[in-house]
């Protein structure tokens, strides 16, 4: 059941695209850019990362469709795709879950308010997610850590294009502000847009 929930909300974050060329190497459009950063440039082999994708508006105030929000705490951001490209320019896709195993309750659409000038960082921890989709030679099997090797990671947003929302709950930063259900016609019209964030790059070496 774990790797099926994995593969739908890993599934529901494969729409990403970009627009336009912004400073650092990655591509934004109306405004939006990101930035990706791990904890730290030099890890061991079994080593589990975490990593920051940090999202900036410097256009007009905009709500962000992030994903699916589950009660009204845990918020899976299928909106966000990231992998790595290893030496040998192979793109791993990495299989975001943000912890949740399974669903068992009701889902929501959710939304980022980002007003003129503003940033989030959305931080994400390795127990958020499953695992690389990295097969060493001559195995059938995912691998769970990156072998030694040069890496550099790269993340990209897309909002839901064409998906009409009865529902949708509204957060500023890490903060729920409201679900909006009861009246649809006045659901805040999410951003339509994407944007593909720098490439940072880190190492992995192997345990002395």
């Amino acid at each position: 059941m774990r790797k099926v929930i994995t593969a739908l909300v890993f599934a529901l974050a494969l729409c990403a695209g970009a627009r336009g060329q912004a400073a650092g190497g990655g591509q934004t459009s109306g405004g939006i850019s990101l930035r990706v950063e791990t904890a730290k440039q030099t890890y061991r082999v079994g080593e589990n990362f975490g990593f920051t994708v940090s999202v900036r508006n410097d256009g007009a105030e905009k709500f962000l469709y992030g994903g699916e929000m589950l009660g009204n705490r845990k918020r899976m951001w299928s909106a966000f795709r990231c992998e790595v490209i290893d030496e040998k320019g192979r793109e791993i896709p990495i299989a975001l879950t943000w912890g949740v195993g399974a669903v068992a309750g009701r889902l929501d659409p959710f939304a980022l308010r980002l007003g003129p000038g503003e940033s989030y960082v959305l931080n994400v921890k390795p127990e958020d997610y499953l695992f690389f989709d990295y097969r060493p030679a001559g195995t059938n099997e995912l691998a769970e850590h990156l072998p030694a090797g040069g890496y550099r990671l790269r993340c990209a947003y897309s909002s839901e294009r064409g998906f009409r929302m009865k529902t949708l709950a509204v957060w500023e930063g890490d903060k729920f502000i409201q679900l909006w259900e009861r009246h649809p016609e006045y659901v805040p019209k999410t951003w339509e847009g994407s944007a593909t964030s720098d490439e940072y790059g880190f190492t992995v070496v192997k345990t002395k």
